[in-house]
């Protein structure tokens, strides 16, 4: 008969001498006497004084202390205070459950620790300082982004919202909760992955609210973040202050890796011998798809310079991007990383040389 294995309290009682002194708890545990008296002082350890064992008036420790101890500082250590600690271990309330409200605690300190840092990396890369990107936006791409929410068109589709009734109304912003929500749950070493998935779902809820929006189209979701849009004043409601410059972050970085995908095979396709002009037109026109200003509608509200110099902007975002060895780790692109630094820099130039055919 398989016996089942001792508790480390049950071998505790069995191994050692009891009562021992503070000194002999100390040696024994590695805690401090005067962490064990500055828990005695706190009501923590409720010790008994001395007996017939010990002279002195010495606190005498038994198992069942020691266990308590044990308890003690397993809580401290996940960053329980010792007011809290008492309430635990003299409580409803198991040390187990108080663990698991810990660590989910825990686990959302580390998602928002992840998405300041991606924010970090998208400010350094947009120009900005943190507190300038996190409190007023950036000022290249939201320019944009608000010019085409001041558009006639942009403005009709706006007006689609108010024809819906009250439970359609509901029903679509709360699907839109329910995005935000799965953003602020990501965690794991997938969850780049799950950010675009996030990103995804985002872009079909705005198509059912506004109008189809490309896999590639950055200024139409980057509309949803303008200062007052009610997406972005919605997220921070459910999320906390951050909580839509995060996703505004996590937009362009998905959009980022996915369009130097596209650039790579753009600059593959044409090969080596493939004349600049017309390789920068490719990549102009390319990128005048990704932002989003493909759309006969879109493009006509900007002039063709306009549009030439926020492509060359964004191209400009790309090439610090894959100077970033930390932002294409997180993107998963770190092991193609040469590859799309050679890429991007052949396309720069020749981006230049259209520029300067334009000029």
């Amino acid at each position: 008969m398989i016996e089942k294995p001792k508790t480390s309290f049950e071998l505790m009682s069995e191994e050692y001498a009891w009562p021992m002194t503070a000194g002999e708890v100390s040696r024994l545990t590695g805690i401090t006497r005067r962490a064990l008296r500055h828990y005695d002082k706190e009501g923590l350890l409720k010790v008994a004084r001395t007996g017939e064992f010990v002279a002195n008036d010495r606190k005498l420790y038994y198992p069942a202390d020691v266990e308590r101890l044990k308890r003690i500082m397993v809580l401290t250590t996940y960053g329980f205070q010792l007011s809290e600690v008492a309430v635990i271990l003299d409580g409803d309330l198991s040390v187990a459950d108080a663990l698991s409200m810990r660590l989910e605690e825990l686990r959302q300190q580390e998602r928002r620790i992840r998405n300041l840092i991606l924010f970090a990396h998208f400010a350094a890369l947009v120009g900005d300082d943190v507190f300038e990107t996190l409190a007023f936006g950036t000022s290249d791409i939201d320019a944009f982004a608000e010019a085409v929410r001041g558009t006639e068109r942009f403005r009709a589709y706006l007006a689609r919202q108010e024809v819906l009734s009250e439970e359609e109304l509901d029903a679509l912003w709360s699907r839109y909760c329910d995005v935000v929500e799965d953003f602020l749950e990501i965690d794991g070493e997938l969850s780049f992955a799950a950010m675009e998935l996030v990103v995804d779902r985002l872009r079909q809820w705005f198509g059912d609210a506004y109008y189809p929006a490309d896999e590639g189209d950055l200024l139409s979701l980057w509309t949803l973040f303008s200062d007052g849009a009610d997406a972005a004043e919605l997220a921070e409601e459910i999320g906390g202050v951050g909580t839509a410059g995060f996703l505004q972050a996590t937009v362009f970085f998905v959009w980022a890796k996915r369009t130097l995908a596209g650039l790579a095979e753009l600059c593959a396709a044409t090969g080596e011998a493939a004349s600049e002009a017309p390789l920068g037109d490719a990549v102009r026109d390319y990128l005048v798809r990704r932002v989003g200003l493909g759309e006969g509608w879109m493009e006509r509200a900007f002039d063709p310079d306009e549009c030439s110099a926020f492509c060359d902007t964004v191209l400009g975002y790309l090439a610090k991007l894959i100077g970033d060895e930390d932002a294409m780790e997180l993107m998963g692109l770190g092991d193609e990383a040469d590859a799309y630094r050679e890429c991007l820099g052949r396309l720069l130039v020749c981006a230049d040389e259209h520029a300067g055919v334009r000029r």
